[in-house]
């Protein structure tokens, strides 16, 4: 049998999230809808994990400002697109067909999804003080990633097998995990790059007039020059796009502040 579920069966708890010290209460829970008899004790001593969604909740405001530094900071904007989550939120993630190779993390207002009542209408009505709910994810930023195959959980939880007991008490940090391979491990900067160079400048302001999305220039440029031409160009393009990653400033801050929040 599988079974498939979300830390709203917590109810009133559900801000606490699926862990080793909710399971139990999560199985009751579900035991309780009477759909079907659970015995849950052999459910936690020999089930197994095949699928999962690990989210974690941090104290961060997703602005424009933060949102378009995020789209920006990209360790390589050809391997991961991004693509807006319900117009609040960003999802990044790598463009392939193999269940394997995928990977994915997004970072969305968890207040706002809660005003979803298509969504969540339902479940809230079932709580005996929602207010407690909406406060608590009050500026609140959830990022979420997506294990979908045992060798994924395993790799990103660094364990050997994926019974609940091994997944839930692994110590490993699979979201930030995650952000690093997007995004890259900290490194300091220290000097902003001016453009002196009239090309230079005019190709760093094109890039910032497409938010730093690297597939929006290539599509705005691509009819302007020949192949050869286009070649050249793209090339001086990804320059100037490493040279405005490497700036520092705001842009680092933010990335460096989002880390240290994932490492808490």
């Amino acid at each position: 049998m599988t079974l498939e579920f979300s830390s709203k069966v917590l109810l009133q708890d559900y801000p606490k999230l699926i862990s080793k010290h909710t399971i139990y209460q999560s199985l009751e829970n579900i035991a309780k809808l009477g759909i079907c008899e659970l015995d849950i004790d052999s459910i936690l001593n020999t089930g197994c994990i095949t699928r999962l969604d690990i989210t974690t909740d941090k104290n961060l405001l997703l602005t424009k400002s933060v949102l378009d530094v995020l789209n920006s900071s990209v360790k390589n904007y050809k391997r991961f697109n991004w693509e807006h989550y319900e117009n609040d939120g960003i999802t990044f993630h790598k463009d392939v067909k193999s269940r394997d190779c995928k990977e994915c993390i997004t970072l969305y207002n968890k207040q706002k999804e809660l005003l979803n009542n298509t969504r969540n209408g339902l479940f809230l009505k079932q709580l005996p003080n929602s207010n407690d709910i909406y406060d608590f994810f009050k500026d609140k930023t959830r990022f979420e990633i997506t294990l979908s195959t045992q060798s994924k959980i395993k790799e990103y939880l660094d364990i050997h097998d994926t019974k609940i007991s091994t997944v839930l008490n692994s110590i490993s940090n699979p979201v930030l995990y995650q952000f690093e391979r997007i995004f890259g491990i900290s490194e300091k900067q220290e000097h902003e790059h001016e453009f002196n160079e009239y090309d230079e400048l005019c190709m760093s302001l094109l890039i910032k007039s497409c938010d730093n999305d690297m597939k929006l220039v290539e599509q705005k440029i691509r009819n302007m020059f020949s192949r050869t031409g286009y070649s050249k160009r793209k090339k001086k393009l990804d320059v100037i796009y490493e040279k405005m990653k490497d700036d520092g400033g705001n842009s680092n801050l933010i990335i460096e502040q989002i880390r240290n929040l994932l490492s808490e």
